[in-house]
């Protein structure tokens, strides 16, 4: 962006904490939640702990939070798709398929689109249903990071955070990019 010296409005964060304490979530994650924390205590203070094991407890408590989630940025993304006009778009970015398939049945009523580890020709098929019509999708943050123009989509919330910097980076620059035509030219 820097090299074209063509000038786009400067992006714009806004991060929303959730406090566990408060989140309006099932209660069985809370406990699913503890118990994994406890195995992972007890595999870390153990007298043999193995990284395999420590990084298996780590994965499932990302899922666990993941899911805990769910309750609070439905209703937020209800808040947006609501107060919002029929031209503006939301791209919900996440990493596990559980997180992504509950999210789509509790936002039926908008109809979102669902996007993962599909084929390229198919992920074009529903980037170009998100362009021209659908105000919501929902997708892998690793599948809509790459390869994809949402530069039509001003909105995007990455709900569950990735180890890899990068990746939540090459999510982000899919909406904040150079404006495009429809043929890709600059």
């Amino acid at each position: 962006k820097a090299e074209v010296k063509i000038p786009l409005p400067k992006l714009q964060r806004n991060k929303q904490w959730f406090d566990p304490s408060e989140w309006n979530t099932n209660k069985q994650f809370i406990q699913e939640y503890n118990k994994l924390l406890d195995k992972l205590e007890d595999e870390i203070s153990s007298s043999h702990p193995t990284s395999g094991t420590i990084i298996g407890y780590m994965s499932q408590l990302r899922r666990c939070t993941g899911m805990m989630k769910v309750l609070n940025a439905a209703e937020l993304i209800n808040e947006f798709m609501e107060n919002t006009g029929p031209e503006d778009k939301l791209c919900v970015g996440v990493h596990h398929v559980s997180v992504r398939e509950w999210l789509v049945k509790l936002l039926a009523k908008w109809n979102p689109l669902s996007m993962s580890d599909e084929k390229p020709e198919i992920k074009d098929e529903i980037e170009k249903k998100f362009r021209n019509g659908s105000r919501l999708l929902i997708a892998s943050i690793l599948s809509a990071g790459q390869g994809r123009n949402l530069q039509f989509c001003k909105n995007a919330i990455i709900l569950e955070r990735q180890w890899n910097k990068a990746r939540e980076d090459q999510f982000e620059q899919r909406f904040h990019r150079i404006r495009t035509d429809k043929h890709g030219r600059s």
